[in-house]
């Protein structure tokens, strides 16, 4: 107590000079007994982890301690039957995991899970099949006015009364946290016939917010996913939210992304909507900003115009970089007045743009045209297709024939060539003119 008072440093050399000056080492237990008492007695060095000790025994007496009290509440109500029983377990299961026997944080420290506790290997839960899956992080990017918000509404319909566009939509609830105003967005619900199961956001921050309000944010919105059984958040745009000032700093890009884990920890799959930038990029790098956005995401899904020439071209590409190996790495999109469906793959609708020409050239009836006539004839400025090589055409050709829509006769040989026509029977013209309806024209080299 006098070292105390006198506020001398105490250790191990202070406490022995002072006990050998008074005459009192002997009798305190000599060195031997100090250097005992120095290596058991806690220390400032520890100082964090004894913390973290009190900390953690406070917070499990809690959980344990209110969960006893909730079931006894519980269990003194007219409530009963299996229900306690369940209830019961429940209980014990908190509190196993409080003690430290089951979570994957114990005493604060983060354990390793062995990959054999994960379970068994299941299908892959879809919000939009095969595009965007649950409890996922989606990046949809595409140039201003190209139809991001668009192709959302058409999603969002889906997930209000169940849809396919290419797959299909399960029905669910989806946030949007958007930059553009109740009007359009009026215009969109009665366009698409959006229902309550849709809610919104509209620009939440009216200047830059600060990391430390992007969190506040996020953790309110995992409230409400978890309150509300929330389905996906779609933050439209991505910018237009998020603290990030550069968007090329990619620690920042990254510190800023991390708390979207809230989300997907709550449920809720998260669809961010983001600008492609100027010179637009290839494998999987259209997005504008650091290259942090596109590796945290699950999937990528990078959206354009078919025919980047034609502004009234109604067909979308839709390219996917993802983690899960069900998403296609391209699709072929037209927006029809009562939503988007899918036309195939980019060879699919360049083939469909052909069949159309191709299509209005053949005579109906025997004794019809031969490819070299064909590629004679082939009109690229009208069709706005560049003449095909007869490689192509014989390949679209017999397709055709093969699929029913055409016919041919000739063997193929030397002085029989082969000649195609259109089939005479109501039919088969009804299901040639659904075929040449398929895609608006396009340039297929260019598009190749």
């Amino acid at each position: 107590m006098a070292m105390i008072d006198e506020c001398v440093p105490i250790d191990l050399v202070t406490l022995k000079g002072r006990l050998s000056d008074t005459r009192l080492l002997e009798a305190a237990g000599g060195v031997e007994f100090l250097v005992d008492v120095g290596q058991s007695v806690p220390t400032w060095h520890n100082a964090a982890y004894y913390a973290q000790q009190v900390r953690s025994a406070y917070y499990r007496g809690e959980v344990l301690s209110r969960a006893q009290r909730a079931f006894n509440e519980l269990s003194n109500s007219r409530l009963n039957g299996d229900w306690f029983a369940e209830a019961s377990v429940l209980v014990d299961e908190v509190a196993e995991a409080v003690r430290g026997g089951t979570s994957q944080t114990k005493e604060g420290r983060i354990m390793p899970t062995a990959i054999t506790d994960f379970g068994e290997d299941e299908p892959v839960p879809w919000i939009w099949e095969p595009f965007i899956a649950r409890a996922s992080i989606t990046l949809l990017v595409a140039l201003w006015k190209v139809g991001k918000t668009t192709l959302l509404s058409w999603m969002l319909r889906g997930l209000c009364h169940g849809g396919d566009i290419g797959g299909a939509i399960a029905p669910g609830r989806a946030i949007i946290v958007s930059e553009e105003g109740a009007d359009l967005w009026r215009s969109r619900r009665e366009e698409a016939g959006l229902t309550d199961a849709v809610s919104l956001i509209i620009r939440p921050f009216k200047t830059r917010p600060t990391m430390s309000e992007w969190v506040t944010f996020l953790d309110h919105l995992a409230e409400i996913v978890a309150e509300q059984n929330i389905d996906m958040v779609v933050l439209d745009s991505l910018a237009s939210v998020s603290p990030v000032e550069d968007e090329n700093d990619a620690s920042t890009v990254q510190a800023a992304l991390m708390p979207l884990h809230k989300l997907t920890g709550a449920g809720a799959t998260v669809l961010l909507v983001h600008h492609a930038k100027k010179g637009d990029g290839s494998q999987a790098t259209a997005a504008r900003g650091s290259g942090a956005l596109g590796g945290f995401v699950d999937t990528i899904l990078e959206l354009r115009r078919f025919d980047a020439i034609r502004s009234d071209d109604t067909c979308r590409v839709l390219t996917g970089y993802s983690r899960y190996t069900e998403v296609p790495s391209e699709t072929v999109l037209e927006l029809k007045p009562d939503g988007y469906r899918v036309v195939g793959s980019r060879a699919d609708a360049n083939q469909a743009g052909r069949s159309k020409v191709l299509d209005t050239m053949l005579p109906t009836g025997a004794p019809g045209l031969t490819i070299e006539e064909l590629r004679a004839g082939w009109d690229a400025d009208t069709s706005g297709i560049r003449t095909p090589t007869k490689q192509t055409i014989g390949r679209d050709l017999r397709k055709g024939a093969k699929d029913g829509y055409w016919a041919s006769e000739g063997t193929g040989k030397k002085g029989s060539p082969l000649r195609y026509y259109r089939r005479q029977t109501p039919d088969q013209e009804a299901e040639s003119t659904e075929l040449a309806d398929q895609c608006p024209e396009f340039d297929s080299e260019r598009n190749l």
